[in-house]
């Protein structure tokens, strides 16, 4: 099967619902409806629970696969 790879620019709009650390590093858990997100806190010191943002991001398809019925 042929590799199919695409890059798009897409903007997710979310609601940060959780702030939280792992590994001493600062995250928060975005919900982008029906599925959530957790990114690094770091660029968004100014941010809080309940904040809606937007994400401006560069997505990759890596493989399509088909399941024919």
């Amino acid at each position: 099967m042929e590799k199919i790879k695409s890059n798009k620019r897409i903007q997710l709009k979310g609601k940060i619902i959780e702030t939280f650390e792992r590994n001493g590093e600062s995250f928060v858990k975005i919900y982008l409806e029906p599925s959530y997100l957790e990114i690094s806190a770091k660029n968004l010191v100014h941010a809080h629970l309940g904040d809606n943002i937007q994400i401006k991001t560069l997505m990759t398809i890596e493989e399509i696969n088909i399941n024919f019925n």
